[in-house]
C-alpha cells in the first residue's frame, strides 16, 4: 500500500511517519505562523530519504538531522 502525504495541519509537537510512506509532497509538514508552529520533531520509520528541508520548509543539515525553521527548528530521528 501506497501512501502519499499532501499537506497536513498538526497541533502536535511529533509527528511518526510509518514504514508505508513512499514519498511526501513538498510543504506537506510546512512549519510555519498558521501551520504546525509546534512540531518540533518527526520519527521517520519508513528507512527512506526525504529532502527535509522542503517538506517542513527550511534549511535541513543531514549531519545532525534538524530542519532549521525561523520558528524553531524540527529534529528528524530515524525512529521512536
Amino acid at each position: 500500500m501506497k501512501h502519499v502525504f499532501l499537506l497536513i495541519q498538526l497541533s502536535k509537537k511529533e509527528l511518526v511517519i510509518p514504514n508505508s510512506v513512499q514519498e511526501m509532497e513538498r510543504n506537506v509538514f510546512l512549519k510555519n505562523d498558521t501551520s504546525n508552529p509546534n512540531l518540533t520533531t518527526i520519527y521517520n520509520n519508513t528507512g527512506k530519504s526525504f529532502d527535509w528541508g522542503t517538506i517542513v520548509g527550511g534549511n535541513y543539515n543531514p549531519e545532525t538531522g534538524i530542519v532549521e525553521n525561523s520558528l524553531g527548528n524540527v529534529e528528524i530521528k530515524k525512529s521512536n
